[in-house]
């Protein structure tokens, strides 16, 4: 896996740990009103920092070569479904609940619908514990997202087809399409 695609994976998870932050933050009622608006606003300060960072690294990340994915083999020689065969099974399963759904639902509709184009090497855990085919659709939703099909929707748990994502879904192409210039009303720049 590139470095790049780690970079971008962490990224996304550091994101969803500020939301998640904010959102306790707020639910905490134990705090004072004053004490919680003051830790808001930082958490609120600092997440933003982060998208404009995010912003960044992805016009830097456009201006490097792109990587083909090619099958992977394991450090014993196994090889794994690539990447690319999860990207159309996901729009699927996203689209056939109306264009969004739950991350579980996601990857467990996308592991159902690939079911037999598994191998054993794709249900071994990583060294992070995760099962190495639920890892290829994190990759597979983060794939989509760069490409404008999938958007960020602000809730954690839920992954949300664009309309042009729901266009390629309901498509006989598996290729992906250019990336969709998406504007993200949220993002906001440094001061520097």
């Amino acid at each position: 896996m590139s470095d790049t695609r780690n970079i971008e994976v962490c990224w996304d998870q550091l994101l969803e740990a500020f939301s998640r932050a904010i959102d306790d933050v707020l639910g905490d009622l134990t705090l004072e009103p004053t004490v919680r608006t003051r830790a808001v606003a930082k958490l609120e300060t600092l997440h933003a920092a982060i998208r404009g960072l995010g912003h960044t690294w992805h016009e830097i990340r456009s201006l490097l070569p792109q990587v083909v994915d090619v099958d992977t083999a394991s450090s014993d020689g196994h090889r794994f479904t690539p990447n690319s065969a999860y990207l159309k099974p996901l729009a699927r399963v996203l689209h056939s609940h109306g264009g969004e759904t739950t991350v579980q639902e996601a990857i467990a509709g996308t592991l159902k619908e690939m079911e037999s184009r598994l191998i054993a090497a794709d249900r071994e855990p990583l060294n992070s514990g995760e099962v190495r085919c639920f890892n290829r659709v994190r990759y597979a939703r983060l794939a989509l997202k760069e490409r404008g099909l999938i958007e960020h929707t602000g809730n954690n748990g839920l992954w949300k087809l664009t309309p042009a994502g729901m266009r390629w879904a309901e498509s006989d192409s598996e290729t992906l399409p250019s990336p969709v210039a998406t504007e993200d009303p949220r993002q906001q720049s440094l001061p520097f």
